[in-house]
């Protein structure tokens, strides 16, 4: 019995050897998969790259034209706040990602009067460097009741604002600077009680009133206050 006994064990010897070589193999073919995915997905990553890069190559200098236009646009507020009277002002400027600051902080921290300047400025200031540099842009801004918490045009009434700041001077401004622009800019602003220098410009005015058209620019308003538009 002993050979035969000699010639199981080294075949169950044989068995489990070759086992482990078929484990071997398996892990050794999974490894080549995983690798293989790898490796497609390294050829993904650089075809990628490369097409970010010539995207960047062709962008240029975008990223540093675009710190430019709101250093400029930065710069256009502060000297609208200037214009304007702005009281106590200090370190106006447009963050990088366009909050307008003041003070040291965004204009969401600003009092009732301040939240209606501060992005008027804004908007102008984008508006008014768009025109000017040929930038692409309608070449109309709406405004609506840029006297909101100033007196007039409803919201809470700021006195410190409206105290030091003159609607006038903001009147003035749009006139100035629209007389430079020829037909290339236009601004339509919704005013309830604009300045007598803006008389010559006012092209509608609204009653409120059913029983005294034309009752409104916006035909479901209800309240009873007037509006003038001007251009």
């Amino acid at each position: 019995m002993s050979p035969f006994l000699a010639a199981r064990d080294d075949l169950h010897r044989r068995r489990e050897h070759v086992l482990r070589l078929i484990d071997q193999a398996e892990s050794t073919a999974k490894l080549q998969e995983g690798l293989a995915k790898r490796a497609a997905a390294v050829e993904r990553h650089e075809a990628q790259i490369a097409r970010l890069k010539e995207e960047l190559a062709q962008l240029g200098d975008a990223a540093y034209d675009r710190d430019r236009i709101i250093t400029k646009v930065s710069r256009r507020y502060g000297d609208l706040l200037r214009e304007w009277r702005y009281p106590k002002l200090s370190q106006p400027f447009i963050e990088s990602n366009l909050t307008p600051f003041v003070r040291g902080e965004p204009y969401q921290e600003a009092s009732s009067g301040a939240r209606t300047l501060l992005p008027l400025a804004w908007q102008l200031a984008v508006f008014e460097i768009a025109v000017e540099t040929g930038a692409a842009h309608p070449g109309f801004l709406m405004i609506d009741s840029p006297q909101k918490n100033l007196g007039h045009g409803g919201g809470t009434f700021d006195a410190v604002i409206a105290d030091a700041v003159a609607i006038d001077d903001f009147y003035h401004h749009l006139s100035v600077w629209l007389a430079a622009r020829g037909t290339k800019a236009q601004l339509i602003i919704a005013d309830n009680s604009p300045p007598l220098l803006a008389e010559g410009d006012v092209v509608a005015r609204y009653s409120r009133n059913e029983d005294q058209p034309p009752y409104g620019l916006i035909a479901d308003e209800t309240s009873t206050e007037p509006e003038e538009v001007t251009r």
